[in-house]
């Protein structure tokens, strides 16, 4: 992979490329709750978008991030163009072994449904991590496969069962 060319958490926090690349570091912010968040408007819809992050996606922002007195750019991350991302992106796959084609969404399917969904994240928050405007176009991101619902069931049983 080409210096400079990130995969900045893509996966940890569901992002589309252009909102990865206009992250700005005011952006990001410790929460009263002690976690590290960050909220943007999301470039397509214009819709605003919060989202706590899991400590991977925190270590790549302290990576990245700016060193004081660096003016040479005004994002978190260093501009790589979508060209260059999903090229890097199809010699992972190749080297993995995958068998499919990766691109910068389908990490987005990923943190809706392996990251969150699958870890009993509900598809409310998840569209408001997302920045969707309607929750059916965060289902179509996370798909409820019947593993999900084998789970919700096992909560359910463990409820019944006093088990809570």
């Amino acid at each position: 992979m080409k210096k400079g060319a990130v995969l900045p958490g893509n996966s940890l926090n569901g992002m589309a490329p252009v909102d990865v690349q206009r992250l700005e570091p005011h952006r990001i912010f410790l929460g009263a709750d002690g976690l590290m968040w960050l909220t943007y408007l999301r470039a397509k819809s214009k819709v605003s978008a919060y989202v706590p992050l899991l400590s991977p996606a925190t270590a790549l922002i302290i990576k990245y991030r700016l060193k004081k007195g660096d003016l040479s750019r005004k994002t978190v991350f260093p501009f790589v163009s979508n060209q260059i991302l999903n090229r890097n992106l199809k010699i992972i796959s190749e080297i993995c072994g995958l068998g499919f084609p990766l691109n910068f969404y389908v990490s987005r399917y990923t943190f809706a449904t392996t990251i969150t969904l699958y870890h009993g994240v509900s598809i409310t928050s998840i569209k408001e991590m997302m920045g969707h405007e309607k929750i059916e176009t965060t289902a179509h991101y996370a798909k409820t496969y019947k593993v999900v619902s084998g789970m919700d069931m096992m909560q359910v049983q463990k409820i019944i069962n006093g088990k809570s």
